[in-house]
């Protein structure tokens, strides 16, 4: 119909539009990367806040400003980027390394019970997924129509499903490919049927698949099919065991942080066992203290986490480092 004609052309003219957006955001984060990687550091936390916090890539670029924030020794606002994670409104988030760079942070800070906190909470949160994934892979491990259906039932799901396995999936099932994809799979469904009631009115002839015009269509659009989820469940295959190899490499870092924060504590311990005989040393080392730039506010936390705010978080510790 033609109602129905206009309703699909907008609703292509949306996603091109999100696309568009999508690719445009993607490319002021490379920019913003490369002034990173010449540790143009204020730089590209300026080119990072050119991405607007509606666009689909802006919760990955707050980890990034988070990054750009700990090589400048700011673990206090790196702190701040990442406790805006915890905000219902990005409860949907699924990055480990941000726990890794949370404990990393402390560290620096030599805040090393709350790195120990840190750690233990990932081994809690994260373990059971990765076990999930594991067996989820190798149980369909010849069968990528399973994992096709999987990213589907995940993609037409709410991004705020609950349990960290269909977290991880929100990580690549709603970009432009794979909806793409179901899209596709879904417009090839409509030209069967469409073809399957113009051959249901053709009389005296034979219906099946391999039989006529008609049958001849309906094999090549069923071959189209089956290829979309070929394509769509090689994809969601392959993204699982990238993303469950970065979980895995995520962990050993976990561990080696728990090891340095273990030494470390213990030499704090011997350090204060020394200066009990003399006067106790100045710090001369751990966070630097932010300075806000001409565009920014300083406002007191009350425990609410305001959309416009995130992001903007700064922590206020002080560093326990001794020289």
């Amino acid at each position: 119909s033609i109602i129905g004609q206009e309703g699909q052309t907008a609703q292509s003219i949306r996603r091109s539009q999100r696309e568009a957006d999508d690719l445009r955001s993607r490319c002021i984060a490379g920019h913003a990367r490369t002034l990173y990687q010449l540790e143009r550091f204020e730089e590209a936390d300026r080119v990072y806040d050119q991405i607007p916090k509606r666009s689909f890539v802006w919760p990955d670029i707050l980890f990034e400003q988070a990054w750009n924030s700990f090589a400048r020794g700011e673990y206090n606002r790196t702190l701040g980027k990442l406790v805006s994670y915890k905000s219902p409104s990005l409860s949907f988030m699924f990055n480990t390394e941000i726990e890794v760079l949370r404990a990393q942070a402390f560290l620096a800070l030599c805040l090393y019970g709350d790195a120990n906190q840190a750690t233990n909470e990932f081994n809690t949160k994260y373990t059971h997924v990765g076990i999930e994934v594991k067996e989820f892979v190798e149980r369909n491990s010849n069968q990528l129509g399973a994992f096709y259906d999987l990213g589907k039932t995940s993609l037409n799901s709410s991004i705020y499903i609950q349990g960290g396995f269909h977290q991880m999936l929100n990580r690549f099932v709603r970009g432009p490919y794979f909806q793409n994809l179901t899209e596709s799979e879904r417009q090839v469904k409509v030209e069967q049927e469409v073809i399957r009631r113009f051959d249901s009115t053709q009389p005296g002839v034979k219906h099946d698949m391999a039989e006529g015009f008609p049958g001849f269509l309906e094999q090549v659009l069923h071959w189209r099919v089956k290829s979309i989820r070929l394509l769509g469940g090689a994809f969601i295959k392959n993204s699982l065991l990238d993303y469950h190899a970065a979980m895995i490499d995520d962990f050993e870092k976990m561990a080696f942080i728990k090891l340095e924060m273990l030494k470390k504590s213990k030499d704090q311990l011997m350090s204060r066992q020394q200066e009990t005989q003399g006067a106790i040393k100045e710090r001369t080392r751990g966070n630097q203290e932010p300075e806000p730039r001409n565009d920014q506010y300083r406002w007191s936390f009350n425990g609410e986490f305001w959309t416009d705010e995130l992001g903007d978080y700064v922590f206020g510790l002080d560093s326990e480092c001794k020289s």
